[in-house]
């Protein structure tokens, strides 16, 4: 790969207004224009008023900031390194090459193929999450019937990470697949050349792709008419598990191997994802998701061109996978500059000219279990960026996912935001909706170049692989989840729902209730009572042919090889390792304060209380009470919310009465010199126990306050997390 970055954007060239920002036409239209209806032929509008320049604005927003640094109050740093501008021109895209790019052609900037969505929609690739293959089979044909238009199975640790069945993570996240009779049950009456395929194999696309392609030649489906991807992801294992079965040297070999039989006998199947997924879900920025993704799939190119494969069949062999954050313009930009940097690693390898392909996932990373229903809005918006955004196939997951196995209303709620957004939004009708706009022309640009320096530092640690070995990834993704928590805990990063505009009196949704243990046992047993049966015909010299040939695995399949057969053939006793990244979700440290408190209303009857001294008449006390009302219910307090008092020693009575450990002091700067220490020894002289609050910051009063037996100081910008951790635990909530 170059050192150097090429430079990229665009202008848009269709008479049509871009979304988000309004723009004004480009000079080749305005030229069109003038030479169709004469320069004077129409009046111009507001020609009366002078335009203005970007400087008289600024000077009249410094003003009004008065004093206040302007890039401190407008200038938005991101988690990818990014300065969002408060406003962009058509400067902005000065010196941006490509400008006139039609969509399909060039870079892809525009879209993959030339005419958008309008030729072929995105995929609807709904997965039917479930542990049993009949009834995912059952959630399938269901989303087969109600608008889906591909099928995307999602596969149990155990079969993506390479286990056998049996193995303490079968079930867990998706189907399990062992058997010729396990993919009977899951595919039956699904017209397997009508639709695409998507297998998240992850490590064990060998075992499953060869039991797939079993099963289709004996359904009678034929090979060639099949199309997908086999999601083989070695490179997405190691850094999600840990570990990489077989090893670096084998994976690339087996990956060559279904690569050249995909090539020969089913040209429309993919045979490898490179996945961002693994470092989305451990909080990744968008850069870095990107880059990483962009690096495994460079290093599947060199595997699969080092064998001789032509570099244009290599690349068709390659889908990308990303995750979608609710960041709507950040996303949309993402999914434009993935086409942008994959397609230069493809001119470097010769494969100029094919178009990428991208699959789009909404993530789990940002998802809570607090206030599950907001999930949905937030999956709304992040299928909205991935469409905007161009990507070729697009899951759409469930609002209850990171709860239990998604039932029929959540799956037809997740399934019908995709027919929202192409049949009542439109979106499917338009080719590149956000091209022209200058806020996100100009930040598709930065995230490709900020992309490509990560990428490039992979390169110079070896590629992906060693550089996974030696932590580079881990290390740098762990940085970004840090500013994360940090900026969540402080509440500079908003999840409704969770620490802000919390539901105390929610309802949880009831998670699975699953004897796991049996369910393992089930498995083993159905695997060794098929091994008994007539539809098994293995013998020792068909195992012994399975090696790096992935036509022999098809033939040991349509035997009646069990996949951890396979598995364990495949890949032998060798394997990588490496560490894994730290796959979370946000929100889990709060939802475990929300857990705690819940606890403890089912213990004791009643919730952690916290007591509001409001003091004088509503206006006074109001807005700082419903703040630290606000405040506290996101650590799951009950808040006693009295209306105003008039002296100390009535507000002190109220709060020793209420049963509230916690009480916090609610009125205005301005009379809080005069109130506050009377309302302190007030109560402390009725219950030194108790812990006494002010709502605002002290500033210079602070000394005197805490001489007169306050506690604490509650404002904007105290630690959220920290406080409700350390008054729950003064509450006497269990920290179990």
């Amino acid at each position: 790969m170059q050192d150097d970055y090429f430079t990229i954007s665009f202008i848009s060239i269709f008479d049509i207004k871009p979304l988000f920002i309004k723009t004004q036409p480009s000079p080749i239209m305005e030229k069109n224009a003038q030479a169709q209806h004469g320069a004077d032929s129409k009046p111009k509008l507001l020609t009366e008023f002078a335009p203005s320049s970007y400087d008289s604005w600024r000077a009249l927003v410094e003003r009004d900031l008065k004093g206040a640094p302007f890039d401190k109050k407008l200038i938005v740093r991101t988690a990818e390194g990014i300065d969002l501008q408060p406003m962009y021109s058509r400067k902005d895209l000065d010196g941006l090459s490509e400008i006139e790019q039609f969509s399909g052609t060039g870079s892809f900037l525009r879209s993959a193929n030339s005419a958008g969505y309008k030729a072929e929609s995105w995929k609807v690739a709904q997965s039917s999450t479930g542990s049993c293959p009949v009834a995912v089979n059952k959630a399938i044909i269901e989303g087969l019937e109600h608008g889906q238009t591909a099928v995307n199975i999602a596969l149990d640790r155990s079969s993506r990470r390479g286990c056998n069945s049996g193995c303490k993570c079968t079930g867990k996240d998706g189907v399990t697949l062992s058997t010729s009779e396990d993919w009977k049950k899951l595919l039956a009456d699904i017209q397997l050349s009508a639709v695409p395929v998507y297998l998240n194999a992850t490590a064990s696309a060998p075992s499953l792709a060869a039991q797939f392609y079993a099963y289709a030649q004996k359904a009678g489906v034929p090979i060639a008419s099949l199309s997908g991807s086999l999601g083989y992801d070695p490179l997405g294992a190691l850094a999600e598990f840990g570990d990489m079965k077989g090893g670096w040297v084998k994976a690339q070999q087996q990956l060559v191997s279904i690569a050249q039989y995909n090539t020969q006998n089913a040209p429309k199947m993919a045979a490898a994802d490179a996945s961002g997924l693994p470092y989305h879900e451990a909080g990744a920025s968008a850069t870095q998701e990107l880059a990483f993704a962009l690096a495994t799939a460079v290093e599947y190119m060199r595997a699969l061109t080092a064998s001789g494969m032509d570099a244009k069949k290599a690349a068709s062999q390659i889908r990308l996978v990303l995750g979608i954050d609710s960041k709507l313009f950040m996303e949309i930009a993402k999914f434009r500059a993935a086409r942008l940097v994959w397609s230069r690693a493809l001119k470097a390898f010769g494969a100029e000219g094919v178009a990428p392909v991208v699959h789009a996932k909404t993530g789990l990373y940002n998802k809570t279990v607090t206030d599950p229903y907001v999930n949905m809005l937030r999956t709304s918006t992040e299928a909205f960026s991935a469409v905007v955004g161009g990507c070729a196939s697009l899951e759409v997951g469930a609002f209850d996912e990171a709860i239990r196995t998604p039932d029929t209303f959540s799956r037809r709620i997740a399934r019908n935001t995709h027919i929202i957004l192409g049949e009542e939004c439109n979106l499917d009708r338009v080719v590149d909706p956000a091209g022209g706009s200058w806020y996100i022309e100009t930040l598709t640009a930065e995230i490709a170049k900020a992309t490509w320096q990560i990428f490039q530092e992979t390169e110079k640690r070896g590629g992906l692989f060693k550089a996974l070995q030696a932590g580079y990834p881990q290390e740098e993704i762990a940085k970004t989840a840090g500013w994360r928590t940090k900026r969540l805990n402080s509440r500079a990063l908003i999840q409704v729902g969770l620490n802000m505009y919390a539901n105390v009196s929610e309802k949880q949704l009831p998670a699975d209730s699953c004897d796991c243990e049996a369910f393992r046992e089930k498995r083993v047993a159905a695997v060794e009572a098929f091994k008994k049966s007539s539809a098994y015909t293995v013998t020792p010299a068909t195992l012994q042919a399975v090696g790096s040939n992935f036509t022999a695995s098809i033939t040991a399949a349509l035997a009646g090889a069990t996949f951890g057969e396979l598995s364990d053939t495949l890949f032998g006793e060798k394997k990588d390792e490496a560490k894994a990244v730290a796959k979370h979700r946000l929100s889990e440290a709060y939802e475990t304060l929300r857990a705690r408190a819940d606890a403890h209303l089912a213990t004791t009857g009643s919730r952690p209380k916290l007591f509001l001294a409001n003091m004088g008449p509503i206006p006074q006390h109001k807005v700082r009470a419903d703040f630290i009302r606000s405040f506290f219910e996101c650590g799951g307090f009950e808040i006693v919310y009295p209306d105003g008092f008039a002296d100390a020693s009535s507000v002190a009575t109220a709060a020793c009465v209420s049963g509230a450990k916690v009480i916090v002091i609610c009125s205005t700067d301005a009379t809080y010199p005069e109130l506050v220490p009377g309302i302190v020894q007030a109560i402390k002289a009725k219950n030194p126990s108790l812990r006494v609050m002010l709502a605002g910051h002290p500033g210079e009063q602070e000394a005197a306050y805490k001489a007169a037996g306050l506690d604490d100081f509650i404002f904007i910008k105290s630690d959220h997390f920290q406080t409700l951790k350390d008054n729950l635990n003064f509450s006497g909530v269990s920290q179990k």
